[in-house]
């Protein structure tokens, strides 16, 4: 009876182990809170040059959020660098199936802000043209539209080994599809680069002799590995838009 009990005892310790050690990973894994969990964008927008745009600034680095008379009235942008709101916004009206250029602008710590974006009619291409974040030459912003079924996720991140530096990324699990830009710490040289997704295997469209590869697991992207030919090293990055 008493190796029954010490037998029990046993089994019910191993449970206790295996739960906690299971709920703590669950609690350790990250989690965007502020990220939305469905895409923004409106149907009657999937087409059109209206709708959502998001992407990230990299130098330093954040996010920003274009809003093209989303279901209202508005035409804005928000940026977030280094932590810090950025309201940005433009008066240039929209006009149905016609390409949509114009500068939004805002104020941070005094100074203006502005930033010039660029779309087609049916909200192919959108780019942003040209860049002032005084404080931050240099900076590169990148953008995707969102659709109604294709929500678009940004994520910040670094790489490290024979260089460093901030390496950000916008994907789209819907398409298989993702692109970013790494900029070397040192040089302030930029690398853009895109490729697939494919059951959370992240690989990258490289030139011969490179690769990038990672593993995206919920609002994390890790285990990422990169080889420029010349050097080799680490790299990872949390959703943050």
């Amino acid at each position: 009876m008493k190796k029954t009990t010490n037998l029990v005892a046993l089994v019910l310790l191993s449970l206790v182990l295996i739960t906690t050690s299971c709920k703590k990973d669950k609690e350790d894994a990250y989690s965007c809170a502020s990220c939305a969990s469905a895409p923004e964008a409106l149907a009657e927008n999937d087409n059109s040059s209206k709708g959502i745009y998001k992407g990230f600034v990299l130098g330093s680095s954040g996010t920003i959020k274009f809003n093209i008379l989303n279901g209202g009235s508005l035409i804005t942008a928000e940026m977030i660098l280094d932590g810090e709101v950025i309201n940005l916004q433009s008066s240039i009206s929209w006009q149905a199936g016609q390409a949509y250029f114009a500068p939004f602008t805002g104020v941070h710590n005094g100074q203006v802000v502005s930033v010039d974006f660029s779309v087609g009619a049916s909200g192919s291409t959108p780019t942003v043209t040209s860049i002032n974040i005084p404080g931050h030459p240099n900076a590169v912003i990148e953008v995707i539209k969102e659709t109604s079924d294709n929500q678009i996720k940004c994520f910040e991140g670094t790489f490290s080994g024979d260089d460093s530096g901030g390496l950000n990324v916008i994907l789209s699990e819907q398409l298989g599809y993702w692109t970013g830009v790494a900029r070397n710490s040192v040089s302030g040289s930029n690398t853009p680069f895109d490729g697939s997704i494919s059951s959370g295997n992240i690989n990258c469209n490289c030139q011969s002799g490179t690769s990038v590869n990672a593993t995206l697991s919920g609002d994390e992207i890790t285990s990422g590995t990169w080889n420029d030919g010349s050097g080799t090293g680490t790299w990872s990055a949390v959703r943050t838009l």
